[in-house]
């Protein structure tokens, strides 16, 4: 019966962890997209939002006093349940707002209670539920159950959301409970370095070059070694209390080297997750008197740091602050490592015991989910060959809508009706916190079937443009336009496209900058760059969002470079900006003279909030 009951705290912790990290991914994004792009408020506006949920966790002991631990945790189960579930079915930004932020107060308040409830099942449990939430991302191609639209998708969160309130409000207090300590407020850069790198598949595929599923199957293979660790660390820590201590190391390595591009990045994620199951096993693997008032005061403060180290993270890209995001990851990587050596001070007080199977097998079964993808993957099709080549640019705005939702299928439908060959693609997030952590390339490669892709982080590794392409690309080049003082740094990606039939094509994809005290020099030393990597070859086609009128300096300087507007083919004025109510063209279509246009369009839609450009070239 003892084992029974820890095998339920175990999966009612993991489920938990599964349900409320889906709910802060549409809090961020609410607060990202909704609040700041339709609602316009500003960015310091939104800090608020986004640390309000976290001060509230800190009133768990005052609320618990005067109505009851056990009322509590009842009431946060169903909160949670009932929260999860109408956000799913409720297709409204300002909905998903609000009940996102009930949802992440109740997960906030469920996880010290959960830990006060035994200690041995907390600590494994949370490092099985991060497995499970990456899989579950990876059964949709990193797109979130909270974004799909289908009833299959709908069912499937309603059913998990009911099943993770039944089984939390199923088990009941066994064992002993985890003993709070100070050494509690590591766990916020701990899940900072987990949903920032190590289970951002789009993270890894971007630095190390591999596939999306080679991505989710390297992270797969790393969430087995942390659960393995987690639960082998009662039956070590007596012996070898070192063992957090490299666990937390290879953690902070791990992030910290996440921007170097080799597939030696496959072992640091591995070795991180490995050392972060260790790690948070540790953290909270010590019994001791269950201590409300401490537990929720460190575990608060803890989540508070984390919410606080992504808040700066993204912030350094719109305001200045004394911090980068390259300083924000050292900072975490110093909480991971401080913590680790204070946990060395911890004396293991539990007996050992013997290690569990059930979360091994659970995570080890969810390495199916991508070698399952990977036997499915089918050889590209083939286009016939025509001589026209169909060439778009998009500015897909991280696939949000102009309501603030995020509206991947919306953008693919765009694409579908310009049916182009080669898209130009601004603005696309490879899993950043703020965008819902959809790679939203690899999920437009496989909903539209053009299976050749090319990448350039400018941001960091997993934000900047992108190029999709039903023919082959032969070489991808990239490069860095002048930042001038700006903290959202721009640049561009040049492929070679083999249009199969005639002689290949260069298609350069860029995005200038938005916003400037001198916006026209900014620019125009950017175009400058541009033009200079783009070295006057011939048969190229220049796509991109310019942030510039037609006949402004920047523009003029790119047609004297020798590119024609595709645009002289097209009807009308050709507004592709703000979507909501068009009344600028920005977007544009260039091609040099060995190549002709022959018509050129706008794709309206407000999956974004920019329309597509495409154009139709002979390059015969």
């Amino acid at each position: 019966m003892r084992a029974h009951r820890r095998t339920l705290g175990t999966l009612g912790v993991a489920l938990l962890v599964v349900v409320g990290l889906q709910s802060f991914r549409v809090l961020t994004p609410s607060i990202a997209w909704y609040l700041r792009d339709t609602k316009l408020v500003p960015s310091t506006g939104l800090i608020p939002y986004a640390l309000g949920p976290f001060l509230l966790a800190l009133a768990l002991p005052a609320i618990a006093r005067a109505a009851g631990s056990r009322r509590v945790f009842v009431a946060a189960a169903a909160t949670l349940a009932a929260a999860r579930a109408a956000e799913q079915l409720v297709r409204d930004p300002a909905v998903d707002l609000w009940v996102s932020m009930a949802a992440v107060v109740a997960f906030l308040w469920l996880l010290p209670l959960t830990a006060l409830r035994d200690a041995r099942s907390f600590g494994i449990g949370l490092t099985l539920g991060l497995a499970i939430d990456t899989a579950v991302r990876g059964l949709g191609n990193t797109l979130d159950l909270s974004w799909m639209t289908s009833p299959w998708a709908s069912v499937l969160a309603v059913a998990l959301a009911l099943a993770t309130g039944a089984v939390l409000l199923a088990s009941r207090e066994h064992g002993e409970p985890a003993k709070a300590s100070p050494a509690w407020l590591g766990i916020g850069a701990i899940l900072f370095a987990q949903m920032l790198v190590l289970q951002n598949t789009g993270w890894v595929s971007a630095v190390s070059g591999a596939t999306e599923d080679q991505a989710l199957l390297v992270v797969a293979v790393g969430n087995v070694c942390a659960v393995l660790a987690a639960a082998s660390m009662p039956a070590v820590t007596r012996y070898a209390r070192a063992a957090p201590v490299v666990g937390g190391l290879l953690l902070a390595i791990a992030l910290l080297a996440a921007t170097a591009g080799s597939s030696a990045a496959w072992l640091l994620v591995i070795g991180g997750l490995a050392g972060g199951g260790a790690l948070i096993e540790a953290l909270f693997a010590t019994e001791g008197e269950p201590r409300l008032a401490r537990a929720a005061t460190w575990m608060g403060l803890g989540m508070l740091s984390f919410v606080v180290l992504a808040l700066i993270y993204y912030l350094t890209l719109d305001v200045a602050l004394p911090l980068s995001q390259d300083a924000t990851r050292l900072t975490a990587a110093g909480i991971v490592v401080a913590t680790s050596i204070a946990l060395l001070r911890r004396a293991a007080k539990h007996p050992a015991r013997p290690v569990g199977t059930l979360a091994p097998l659970i995570a080890a079964a969810l390495v199916l989910v991508p070698v399952l993808a990977m036997a499915g993957e089918d050889e590209p099709a083939q286009a016939p060959p025509t001589g026209l080549v169909r060439v778009m640019t998009y500015n897909v705005h991280s696939a949000y809508d102009t309501a603030g939702v995020q509206d991947p299928e919306g953008i693919a439908r765009a694409i579908e009706a310009a049916a182009p060959d080669v898209v130009g693609l601004q603005e696309v997030s490879r899993g950043w916190l703020i965008d819902g952590s959809t790679d939203l390339l690899t999920w437009l490669s496989d909903r539209l079937g053009m299976p050749y892709t090319a990448f350039l982080g400018t941001a960091d590794p997993v934000w900047g443009n992108a190029i999709v392409s039903r023919y082959p690309i032969l070489t991808a080049s990239t490069g860095f336009l002048p930042a001038e003082g700006t903290l959202l740094r721009r640049g561009y990606l040049s492929v070679v496209v083999d249009p199969l039939g005639a002689q290949p094509i260069r298609v350069i994809d860029t995005h200038l900058h938005h916003l400037a005290d001198d916006l026209t020099r900014v620019h125009l030393l950017q175009v400058a760059a541009l033009l200079d990597g783009w070295g006057e070859s011939g048969r190229t086609v220049l796509v991109g969002d310019f942030n510039a009128e037609p006949g402004t300096p920047e523009i003029a300087a790119i047609l004297r470079a020798g590119f024609a507007d595709a645009w002289a083919r097209g009807r009308g004025a050709g507004l592709t900006a703000n979507a909501a109510k068009p009344d600028v063209r920005i977007d544009y279509v260039f091609h040099t003279p060995d190549l002709r246009a022959l018509e050129a369009r706008v794709i309206e839609s407000t999956a974004s909030d920019h329309f597509g450009v495409v154009a139709t070239l002979n390059v015969a």
